[in-house]
């Protein structure tokens, strides 16, 4: 089972010596944040943008390689505490996230299928204007002028 990044995350500032007061000061990261992502609660996060920027910063200040954690958000992985927590367990015994068990290809059969119907319905409606259409006249034969007889 992965080791959290948020304990992984405070036992490298524990070691250091460092209170969560220094690690504010240092990094401008405010107590609550620090403390968020010591007990890996990535709900206290706006967007996994922010998120991994908190986390890559922290890490980094503190020497602690988060790679493989932070290269699983989004939009390559991680989309949240669900996805998080599914990361954490073992691959046997992980939960697929809604993105690995939605089956492949139903958005483009969707897409095929209301390309198709719109191709009806403008087909449809061309022949609905043709068949209210009566066809030009054409032009009419002339009759050939007489030939005159002398004077």
């Amino acid at each position: 089972m992965a080791l959290p990044i948020g304990q992984k995350l405070r036992e490298a500032r524990l070691a250091r010596g460092l209170s969560l007061e220094d690690v504010q000061h240092q990094t401008r990261i405010s107590r609550a944040t620090l403390v968020a992502m010591e007990n890996d609660d990535l709900g206290s996060f706006d967007s996994p943008t922010y998120a991994r920027k908190f986390f890559a910063t922290y890490a980094r200040h503190l020497g602690v390689d988060a790679g493989d954690f932070l290269g699983r958000f989004h939009p390559h992985g991680l989309r949240g505490v669900v996805d998080y927590h599914a990361y954490l367990q073992k691959p046997t015994d992980r939960v697929k996230s809604a993105r690995e068990t939605r089956r492949p290809g139903t958005f483009s059969a969707l897409l095929i299928a209301l390309a198709a119907l719109g191709l009806t319905a403008l087909a449809a409606y061309w022949a609905g204007r043709q068949a209210g259409r009566t066809p030009a006249p054409g032009p009419q034969p002339t009759a050939a002028p007489a030939a005159q007889t002398g004077p």
